[in-house]
């Protein structure tokens, strides 16, 4: 498949796609004649999972170690990783929950203060 046919598949733009080649994550092979990129079904697979991960915050590095996981045939490995993520992403809520908490009543007190 080309890399348009591939972006409209998993629903992000080729320039995205073309972003993540240049940082590594994915390295599809050129046809012959063309120079265009060419993906077979297991660069799409890796492709979903990419998007996927980039939707849900991950970085680069994550993004790399999960593939790597997925690759090697360590799928548990990168379940672990996803989920490690996760709670860091409910810590960082919770934070940020407690954060605004403080901040409102903040404010209610000054707003109590000048009446």
């Amino acid at each position: 498949m080309y890399i348009g046919d591939v972006a409209k598949r998993i629903g992000v733009r080729v320039s995205a796609m073309r972003f993540w080649e240049q940082q590594g994550l994915i390295h599809p092979a050129r046809d012959a004649g063309s120079r265009y990129r060419v993906y077979d079904e297991k660069q799409v697979r890796a492709l979903q999972v990419v998007a996927l991960l980039r939707k849900a915050g991950y970085g680069f590095e994550a993004i790399r170690t999960v593939l790597a996981q997925l690759s090697a045939g360590t799928p548990e490995q990168a379940l672990a990783a996803a989920e490690n993520r996760l709670n860091g992403l409910a810590q960082v809520s919770h934070r940020c929950f407690e954060a605004t908490a403080v901040l409102w009543k903040y404010v209610e007190e000054i707003a109590g203060s000048k009446s």
